[in-house]
Formats: C-alpha cells, structure tokens, sequence
C-alpha cells in the first residue's frame, strides 16, 4: 500500500505580491510551487480565506509526495 505525506504552505496577501509564513517574500505564485515541485511535492488544492469586501487574506496549498 503506499504511504503519502502531506504539507501545508500558508501564502499571506502582501500589496502586489506573496508572503510566505516563513517571511519569504515571492514576486510570483508560481516561483512559490515550481520549488516545492522541484522537492518532489504534487499541489493536490488550495483554499482562500477572505477579508470582508471579499478580499483574499491568504491561499493555503496541500501538496503531497510520497513517503520514503
């Protein structure tokens, strides 16, 4: 049977661009996920929580790879 391990990245709205939890700041979504691919991580979904006026306060990311 396999066995996956499962993360969990917070992504925090900061103007234009990202925040990540760790205090990486990142220009693109993109540059955030090709990282965790390149570490063998499969994003498998997101969720959003919003500000009133229906702004986006922060994206979660569940990624999975495979257990060793």
């Amino acid at each position: 049977m396999e066995k996956w391990e499962y993360k969990t990245l917070e992504f925090m709205m900061e103007g234009r661009g990202f925040l990540m939890s760790n205090g990486l700041k990142l220009d693109k979504f993109d540059d955030a996920i090709n990282l965790m691919g390149d570490d063998g991580w499969e994003l498998i979904n997101t969720f959003t929580t919003n500000l009133s006026e229906g702004m986006t306060h922060q994206i979660l990311c569940i990624f999975k790879r495979r257990k060793a």
